[in-house]
């Protein structure tokens, strides 16, 4: 499966998830308790958002970086190469 289609799904489930739960959320209640289950239940819910928006706008982001690395990489092993042959040559 695509992670780009993946990371979409995720987001509309959560996002559905927060429109059900927030209308049954007691935040103007008189217990405390209460509006602290709901403060902590909204702010895993924007937590969990903003995880996969983060991983959504990155994925593009860590492509290009795991490119940049090879292409290090390569370059190192040409270098290395290049540098086993001058001294075979010397000799």
């Amino acid at each position: 499966m695509n992670t780009t289609f993946r990371y979409s799904s995720y987001l509309i489930l959560t996002l559905l998830l927060v429109l059900y739960g927030l209308p049954r959320l007691p935040l103007l209640a008189q217990n405390p308790l209460a509006i602290a289950f709901s403060a902590v239940w909204l702010g895993f819910a924007l937590l969990g958002i903003a995880a996969i928006i983060y991983q959504l706008l990155n994925k593009a982001g860590t492509d290009t970086i795991m490119l940049g690395k090879s292409m290090s990489q390569e370059t190192q092993e040409k270098a290395t190469v290049k540098a086993v042959q001058g001294s075979r040559t010397r000799f």
